[in-house]
């Protein structure tokens, strides 16, 4: 996961711990246990983070770096034996911290935890935060939404079936959902309606990890196998950001929105930056098939490069 808090540092949750980027310089600040930080969420002038058996906050210090609170002791019941928590929201005054086992609220003005009781059979597989709302989907039950701090049943599992949902807004009264699969739902408070057939069908095959909504409407998806695909509110594609243009690596595990509208992608080997307002756009020949690019010209609506191994052109859009 990615956040970034009120001074504009950025969050990055890492395998050797919790990244801090100012803008300028990177720090790494690992967790007591030293194991795999997996989450990350920050909420005024703390960070927390979720990571294997481990739980807290972390605060600056008069010297300006990070000093770390876990909330282990404040559990009302000690944690399973390899439970890693996965996803942080808040919700006002409320924290949630969910792992595949369990799901936690703290509340932050009585500093205290509590659990909320889900089915203990199958694993909780996603969280998500619409508007105001806190929902999750658990294997084999359904989609709940968490009312007054506990569960309620909103999509059950037999309308579901093995569908494994990424991502859940709100239009037009409406929630809208994305599957892992590529599919994309509107749910009417009794059916799953197919919506976006198109777009199904062009990213048909890739498996959808994480979606992001930015600020212009638009749509962000990161895939396992081909990075990160920009979608405008039609349902088109504007855009594919892979390994051939200058991802370090296709397969996308988080993504977040700046306040400066920069775009972040957590990898499965490194971090991504995409300034999606940029005038520029860089085309890496990573695979040496054009040579070194000596001359360039457009001549409406296609683009000619002469290079050291011959002549080329692309035409817009391709």
């Amino acid at each position: 996961m990615i956040s970034q808090a009120e001074n504009k540092n950025l969050y990055i949750a890492n395998g050797t711990g919790l990244l801090e980027f100012n803008g300028a310089e990177w720090n790494l600040y690992p967790v007591p246990n030293n194991t795999i930080v997996r989450s990350v969420k920050a909420v005024g002038d703390k960070i927390f983070t979720g990571a294997y058996m481990e739980v807290g906050y972390w605060q600056k210090n008069e010297f300006g770096t990070l000093n770390y609170t876990s909330l282990l002791d404040k559990f009302p019941n000690k944690v399973t034996d390899g439970e890693q928590f996965w996803h942080i929201e808040n919700s006002e005054d409320v924290m949630i911290f969910q792992s595949f086992e369990k799901l936690y609220l703290y509340n932050l003005s009585t500093d205290e935890i509590t659990n909320i009781k889900t089915s203990t059979t199958s694993a909780i597989t996603n969280l998500f935060k619409v508007d105001k709302n806190i929902y999750y989907q658990q294997e084999g039950e359904g989609v709940f939404l968490i009312k007054n701090g506990k569960p309620e049943l909103l999509i059950p599992t037999e309308v579901i079936g093995d569908l494994e949902f990424i991502h859940l807004s709100i239009k037009d009264n409406q929630l809208n959902i994305i599957c892992k699969s590529g599919e994309f739902y509107k749910w009417d408070g009794d059916r799953l309606i197919f919506y976006n057939e198109d777009l199904s069908e062009t990213i048909q095959g890739l498996s959808i990890f994480y979606a992001l909504e930015l600020a212009d409407n638009s749509l962000i998806l990161g895939t396992v196998e081909n990075g990160i695909y920009h979608i405008n509110p039609n349902g088109v594609i504007i855009e594919n950001f892979n390994q051939t243009n200058g991802l370090l690596n296709n397969t996308v595990l988080s993504l977040y929105e700046d306040v400066d509208k920069n775009l972040w992608a957590g990898l499965d080997n490194g971090i991504g930056v995409i300034n999606l307002d940029s005038a520029f756009e860089i085309f890496q020949d990573k695979n040496g098939k054009i040579g070194s690019v000596y001359t360039s010209i457009k001549e409406k609506e296609y683009l000619y490069l002469g290079t050291n191994q011959g002549l080329y052109y692309k035409k817009d859009g391709e």
